[in-house]
């Protein structure tokens, strides 16, 4: 009598229970990490979409030959401010070139464009004024950034 020996195939109910008890703990662990990236990314996603407006409001008052302005919007406790790109004709009124972008991640807490809320160029792409800051506060993060444009036109982040 020879005794058959059978092949294991699958894996046990055991198995597949430890198994998921691991992917439940590994996941477990990086939610949180996932959660304060995923902050941090829509944060610098929002620096990088206000330091696009300062080159494209450049860009746009040498194209169009008249002054741009980049009009800042505070934040409020309803709100976290934005911003929004109009155009200046001779007389004085204002088309809008990019609606208002309302930020979600950050706050603008501040600004230091000669006491206005705004910053703008002349028809020759450099500054209506001496430069000044835009100061903003992660939402979720706390974390604190700076904007700032110097006397030439140039954008900085810090």
């Amino acid at each position: 009598m020879h005794a058959v020996l059978r092949s294991q195939v699958g894996i046990t109910l055991l198995e597949t229970l430890i198994v998921l008890a691991l992917i439940f703990t590994l996941c477990s662990l990086t939610g949180p990490a996932l959660g304060r990236w995923q902050a941090r990314f829509q944060e610098k996603t929002e620096i990088r979409a206000l330091v696009e407006a300062f080159q494209q409001a450049r860009s746009e008052a040498a194209r169009r030959n008249c002054d741009v302005l980049l009009a800042l919007t505070l934040a409020d406790e309803h709100s976290g401010g934005g911003f929004q790109i109009l155009a200046q004709d001779s007389d004085g009124r204002s088309e809008p070139i990019r609606n208002l972008r309302p930020l979600k991640a950050l706050a603008l807490v501040g600004t230091t464009f000669s006491g206005a809320p705004h910053s703008g160029f002349n028809h020759r792409g450099l500054p209506l004024g001496l430069g000044g800051s835009i100061q903003l506060e992660g939402r979720r993060t706390q974390r604190s950034y700076r904007i700032s444009q110097n006397a030439g036109g140039r954008v900085r982040v810090q």
